[in-house]
């Protein structure tokens, strides 16, 4: 089942200013954690690529802050194309597999789908649509 929109993705060349930003002005300490994604969603091996998050909730809400620190991701193009900024909504779902399969049977691309401590998700192109990216995510 598709849930409710629980996640906005910022993506930057570096975080560390955003999340100071967000402490000097909010008193939001706002901690990262590196994370290294070498599984795609079918326990599958993939060419590895490490990621640094800067994760807090705004009410209901996730805000996820992301840079690039090694290997080649779907982020690349964003951040050629952009300074930074606004990149995807995060739907939380209860049945990853099932709904991929949809959403690519819709004619949707799926670009990337991976695994990371705890969850999997997998991103769509939604950008001609929407303006932005969508990513499905399975806790």
């Amino acid at each position: 089942m598709i849930g409710k929109i629980r996640q906005f993705g910022l993506v930057y060349n570096d975080i560390s200013d955003k999340l100071k930003f967000f402490k000097d002005f909010f008193g939001m300490n706002i901690n990262t954690i590196d994370i290294k994604i070498d599984k795609n969603i079918y326990n599958e091996d993939i060419e590895p690529y490490k990621l640094r998050f800067g994760l807090f909730m705004m009410g209901k809400v996730q805000i996820e802050f992301i840079q690039v620190l090694e290997g080649k991701t779907i982020y690349d193009p964003f951040l050629e194309e952009t300074s930074g900024g606004f990149h995807h909504i995060g739907i939380y779902v209860d049945n990853l597999n099932e709904l991929v399969e949809e959403m690519k049977s819709r004619g949707l691309k799926q670009m990337t789908n991976g695994k990371a401590p705890g969850t999997r998700f997998a991103y769509f192109d939604t950008k001609d649509v929407l303006g932005y990216y969508t990513e499905l995510i399975e806790t």
